[in-house]
This record gives C-alpha cells, structure tokens and sequence, in this order.
C-alpha cells in the first residue's frame, strides 16, 4: 500500500485523520478494495444509489441523496466493500468499517465534520450532516483499525434539497405491566431520550413487556397504518450483552406493537429501539439504559409437561412450588390428564415429554439464553424405566439420549409403574441440578388400552 499521510499522523483521530490523507482522482489504498455499494437507508427500504469499481470510478448513474442542513437533514448511508473475490470486508469481525472524508479541493464548509465519530461513523453504515447549503465532494474510505486502507475517488453531495419527511420521528416506549401502559420514555429525532426505563426487578417480574408505539413525521402511528413496520430492539456492542436474554426468537421477543425483554441477570445495559419493515431495520433509536435488579427466589415455581405425541403439544401435568401436582388447570378447571402411558409395544417404546419452567419471576427458565434445561430422575421404579449408564439395544442410555434441551425422553423397560421427578439443570451440566419437582407417577403398560 502507498504511504500517505495518515501514517505521519499517527497522533490525529477521526474525521481530522480522514481530513488529512492525501486523495487522487481513481481511488487508492488496500489491494482487496474493489467495489463499493452505497446503500440508502432512508425513509423507504434500503436502496442502492451509488457503485464504484477499481479503475472504473462511480457508474454514470450513482447519485447520493441530497441532504438538509442540522440534525434534520441528516441522511445514513450503509457502505458495502468487497474485495477482488466479492468477498464483504465488513463484518461483524470489527477489524475494517466504512468512512468518509471530504475532498481535497472541494467545499470543506458544506458538510459537518466536525462532531464525533460515533456520531457519523457507525461500522457498515455512515451519517451525512449538513453544515450549510451548497455542493461538495466526498470519498468513502475503507477504516482498517486506526487508519485508512483505501478510498474511492470523489462524488457529489448537495446541501439544502434533503426532504423533510422521516418515518421514525418520535418513540413512545409504554410500560404494559402497569394499568393504561403509561408512556415512561420517549425518543424524538434530532432530540434523543426523555424518561427511562424502569428496572427489572427479579422479586417481582423477570421481564417488561414494553409497548413500542413509532410514530412518522406527519404523526402517524406506523403499526397502525400497516402490519409490515413493527418495533424492536438490540443491545449495542458496546452495552453488557449478559444483562438481558437476546438469544430466544423473534416471536418470543418481538410482537408487532410491543416487546418482552428478560432480564438475565443483575446489571445495567442499554437498548436500541428499532422500526422494523417486514425483514429489515429502517431507522432507529439512540440507547436507553436498562438496570436489572434483585434476587430470583426460587429458579423451580412453575412446571409443565406437554405431551409431545398429541397435536398442539398439550399440557397434561403441572408442578407449582406451593400446591405441588395439580388435579384441575386453574384457568378453565378441566382435569389434567397426567403423563402418558409408554406402551411396551410400541417402536420406540418411549413418551417424549415437553418441559417448561418457570421461575418465581415468570421467566421461562427452559427458553434457549438462560442457560438452564430440563431433566428428570427416577424416584421409583428403576426396574420399569431405562435410565442412565444402562443400554437399550445398541444404545448407550446417557444424558445426550434422554434430554433434549426443551423436553425429554423417557423409555420404558417392563411394565409396572414409576415417579419421575422433573429436574432444572444447567444446560451444560446435567448432573448441575438447581431445582426439582416432587414425583409423578408415570405408567408402563404391555399393549395400549383400545
């Protein structure tokens, strides 16, 4: 690579490095920099507006969108790199990320360089700000660590023609677990937060459930206009990732109007709110702190087994802390029908047993994220289950061949009657037991009753 003067200038930062390296008319700098994608991701869904080519320069029909002076006036621009083999260079590795300078020669008054690099530099993405109206010139860099790998040559970028309509101009963030989901925070473009988030508090819920109204900048409430945009969130890299479970899915956490989020443990983080349009992000919030607080008391409160055999997986037992096994389900009165017979008969002779967990703050403990798995033990009746160490054929009855993550298998061996006690574990450590059920009776039978 061609020295330039970013490597003299090992000192600067930012938008003064950018500043200062040398440019020319076709681009330079990193071997593997052979085209650039500029992506609009404005008011409509991300676009492709401009292309430049090693050697070839921008295509005659590239075009970045006019901008306005201020916040306002802000455009955000995604920029895709690829080198020689259409390979992206940025990842989520971190290692390069896409920036932009102004160029030599051209009107160093028009755009706002000035602010921070984290408020124009984002990764794969970039922010445009407009210090005055006019026309300038920019070239986008390739951002190797702390300096610059490579550059495109120049394009045009006019101040004062930017539209003023945004699709996400203010967020109201509605607290549902208190009566009339009273707004507790709001985000407004150029504005940033008013409010916070209330605490989640492991004594009294293990999650908020947080309505996410987003409205446009003619005051439309986007959810209502259309199912397509809806609201979520993420946790910033740069925010404790432990705090609150992002690894369940998409229709656990997020839910047209509203999200759940489940705290993980104690800590503070923070979350970026999200217009979501059908399959991607449009626009988004700056963060908001999240603090979770408190003690789970018990991590066993609440226990179904559905029956994996039946349509709909219905539950057919449940354990709770304080009245141990239930005869009637609570909500409707209806008898439980208890665990399913294993008929010796059957090829495999086996039930397979959903198992959710709750714990005493409502979290369902068993979701992928938490780090817990069902598991259960035999009180009575070794002699009439399979259990671990032992072998059914050629199988090895260990722990990979009886649980399953989110439920479990359990083989019977001669007929006569067994108490299965459901056990909480962690998920990589089935003998790392923090919680049990008491027994329930299980039976095995020679042929199924007609």
């Amino acid at each position: 690579m061609r020295p330039t003067k970013t490597a003299a200038l090992g000192f600067a930062t930012g938008a003064a490095m950018l500043a200062a390296c040398g440019s020319d008319d076709n681009g330079h700098g990193h071997d593997d920099m052979e085209r650039v994608v500029i992506i609009d991701r404005g008011q409509t869904a991300p676009t492709e507006v401009a292309e430049w080519e090693r050697g070839e320069g921008w295509t005659a029909d590239s075009a970045i969108p006019a901008l306005g002076v201020g916040d306002d006036g802000r455009i955000s621009l995604g920029v895709e790199i690829y080198d020689d083999t259409g390979t992206q260079l940025i990842d989520d590795s971190g290692d390069f990320s896409a920036r932009y300078r102004v160029a030599d020669g051209a009107d160093d008054g028009v755009l706002d360089m000035d602010r921070a690099d984290d408020d124009i530099f984002h990764g794969d993405h970039v922010h445009i700000y407009g210090a005055a109206e006019g026309t300038s010139e920019i070239e986008f860099v390739l951002w190797h660590d702390d300096h610059l790998e490579g550059h495109t040559s120049a394009i045009d970028v006019t101040v004062g023609e930017g539209a003023d309509y945004r699709e996400m101009d203010v967020v109201d963030i509605r607290n549902r677990g208190e009566t009339d989901n009273p707004v507790v925070a709001t985000w407004e473009y150029g504005e940033g937060w008013d409010g916070e988030i209330p605490d989640i508090d492991f004594a009294e819920n293990g999650r908020h459930s947080l309505g996410v109204d987003i409205y446009d900048s003619e005051g439309v409430l986007l959810h209502e206009e259309s199912s397509e945009w809806s609201g979520r969130f993420y946790v910033p890299g740069d925010a404790d990732e432990g705090v609150v479970n992002t690894e369940l899915g998409d229709d656990d956490m997020f839910h047209g109007d509203h999200v759940h989020v489940y705290g993980l443990e104690e800590g503070s983080t923070e979350l970026v709110f999200v217009l979501w349009h059908e399959d991607h992000s449009e626009a988004e919030t700056s963060p908001i702190a999240l603090d979770v607080v408190g003690e789970v008391e018990r991590y066993v409160d609440v226990v179904d087994i559905r029956d994996r055999s039946e349509t709909g997986d219905p539950v057919v037992a449940r354990w709770t802390y304080d009245e141990g096994w239930l005869e009637e389900d609570p909500n409707d009165g209806d008898e439980y029908d208890g665990l399913p017979e294993i008929v010796l008969a059957d090829d495999p002779a086996r039930v397979s047993l959903g198992v959710d967990i709750e714990d005493s703050a409502g979290r369902p403990i068993t979701w992928p994220g938490f780090g817990y798995a069902p598991a259960y033990d035999i009180d009575d009746g070794d002699d009439v289950l399979y259990y671990l160490g032992e072998d059914i054929g050629d199988d090895d009855v260990d722990e990979d061949f009886l649980f399953h993550g989110d439920h479990v298998h359990v083989y019977g061996k001669d007929s006569g009657t067994a108490e299965l006690i459901f056990q909480l574990t962690a998920d990589d450590d089935y003998s790392d037991v923090v919680g049990e059920t008491a027994g329930e009776e299980i039976e095995v039978v020679e042929t199924a009753e007609d």
